[in-house]
């Protein structure tokens, strides 16, 4: 399974899905529900469903465990953009305006 490549329009709440997902097929497992990723995670109960349907937003510590755990680059969790792209080519404008859209993200989901 591919994450869905480089997609910035994807809110971290998408992204966070696509990694439990991905965390799933990397194991295994037929699926991962929420609870059993919270569970890996570390961590409280539900977190992972708040996160999911943008009620709350983890931390960056979280983000950080969900991207080792799952496998995922922590970029692309955090931008949508994986590092290879802005290897790529992407100027710091571009770099910029992804990590704006991703901190809007967060602010949205906190209800900001």
């Amino acid at each position: 399974m591919t994450l869905g490549g480089d997609r910035p329009e994807w809110t971290i709440r998408d992204r966070i899905r696509r990694a439990r997902i991905h965390y799933a097929e990397k194991t295994g497992a037929p699926r991962t529900t929420q609870s059993e990723f919270d569970r890996v995670l570390g961590v409280s109960h539900g977190s992972v469903a708040h996160w999911e349907s943008a009620q709350s937003v983890p931390t960056p510590a979280q983000l950080v465990r969900v991207s080792e755990v799952a496998g995922v680059d922590l970029d692309w969790l955090l931008t949508g953009l994986s590092a290879t792209l802005r290897a790529q080519g992407l100027t710091s404008k571009e770099v910029e305006v992804a990590m704006a859209h991703a901190r809007l993200d967060v602010e949205l989901a906190r209800g900001a």
